[in-house]
């Protein structure tokens, strides 16, 4: 028999090796998108330290006293419906040049635990966008966990928000010149949920309403008729006697005109140029 009968043979029995496409997950740390490759060694990734693990069945994220401190990197960016971020121990996201957290136009993110989670912007930066500590596109959820978010500009930024038996505390500093920015600011359509619990300091606070190319936003004012750029402490009230059960709440897709990364743009597409949009939830080639 001939070598290239028996090669022919070889061929036939072994047959070519199947690749398996690796699953993305809907989140990123540092300069790393999570997949079905990488999610159980997640601890190696550039500038993260303690326990960071990620069960693809529950899309839990645990953070058990770990820390992600990036340079040019956002320390967390999220785009997943139905995430839950797991907090154990004291844990921190830290970037010198970045926002410390992005909450992208699809993520419905939720953060439980006994634990801390401590964000801070990026100081070494000229970058607005990158002088807040949480920039959310999406719905974020903070249930029952204690945090505490720090940035030169915004502390907490854009989106929609639940705040449920939480202890929070926000400060942003604002931009001068600017009657918006602040410790809890440019908030989408409507002001946060509160669920058994309050906003605490400071005592006198009102929640202000703009327009920006013909969206609603909302920026928490103190009695200064001016944005607070203080901090910001959200505590639980006393819910002894009283039902904490909660209700499925499902999200819609969002209204409104949206660029591919997740910013919100004019309400009218006409306006725009030639492109590729989400509107209403649906990519929109616009020719």
């Amino acid at each position: 028999m001939c070598f290239a009968t028996v090669a022919l043979i070889v061929a036939l029995f072994v047959g070519p090796k199947t690749i398996q496409a690796q699953t993305a997950y809907g989140f990123q740390i540092g300069d790393t998108k999570v997949t079905s490759d990488n999610f159980n060694n997640l601890t190696s990734i550039t500038g993260v330290s303690g326990n960071v693990k990620y069960d693809p069945e529950s899309k839990t994220l645990t953070l058990e006293n770990a820390t992600i401190e990036t340079n040019e990197e956002i320390p967390l960016v999220t785009n997943l419906p139905g995430m839950t971020i797991q907090l154990i121990g004291n844990n921190t996201l830290k970037s010198k040049q970045r926002m410390g957290m992005m909450n992208q136009l699809d993520g419905d993110i939720t953060f439980i635990g006994d634990g801390k989670l401590t964000i801070k912007g990026g100081t070494d930066t000229d970058d607005l966008e990158s002088l807040m500590g949480i920039g959310n596109w999406g719905h974020i959820t903070i249930s029952q966990c204690t945090m505490e978010v720090e940035a030169e500009v915004a502390g907490l930024y854009g989106g929609f928000w639940k705040f449920d038996r939480c202890n929070l505390k926000a400060k942003g500093n604002g931009l001068e010149g600017d009657d918006y920015y602040g410790s809890i600011c440019w908030l989408w359509d409507e002001y946060p949920e509160f669920q058994g619990c309050k906003i605490t300091e400071p005592q006198n606070n009102t929640w202000k309403k703009h327009k920006e190319k013909g969206y609603s936003y909302f920026s928490l004012y103190g009695d200064n008729q001016k944005p607070v750029t203080d901090w910001v402490t959200i505590t639980p009230e006393n819910t002894q006697g009283i039902e904490t059960t909660l209700e499925t709440n499902t999200k819609t897709a969002q209204q409104g005109v949206f660029s591919l990364d997740g910013r919100r743009l004019s309400n009218n597409i006409n306006l725009l140029p030639k492109g590729i949009y989400i509107v209403n939830g649906k990519k929109i080639v616009k020719k």
